[in-house]
């Protein structure tokens, strides 16, 4: 029996809007409360790995967050090869696949 999120993620992976970076893919569309879902397989590599790049993609979740993402649903998956990326390019890719997905994003903020 599928929960109420797992039936929108699937309605969103069907219908989304979609972008995708050299290490990250994303789909996005409306959803009730605004929420980011990180999807990394286990053939990522251990629990250490995947929770240190997941810890990495919330904290550029919360720098690139707008309030127009308080009624969408975002999904975000890992590629495999993510792993030895650094933390400004993964910024890069991320923000180049939310604007492909056409999720609004922060600006950047000035040094």
């Amino acid at each position: 029996m599928q929960t109420n999120l797992q039936k929108r993620v699937e309605a969103i992976r069907k219908t989304g809007a979609r972008g995708r970076g050299q290490w990250l893919r994303v789909c996005s569309g409306p959803g009730a409360e605004g929420r980011v879902v990180i999807s990394i397989r286990r053939k990522f590599g251990k629990a250490v790995r995947r929770n240190r790049i997941r810890r990495q993609i919330r904290a550029l979740c919360r720098a690139l967050y707008d309030a127009s993402w308080d009624d969408r649903l975002t999904l975000l998956s890992v590629d495999d090869r993510a792993g030895g990326v650094s933390y400004a390019a993964l910024r890069e890719d991320l923000t180049r696949a939310l604007r492909q997905a056409r999720v609004p994003v922060r600006p950047p903020e000035a040094p």
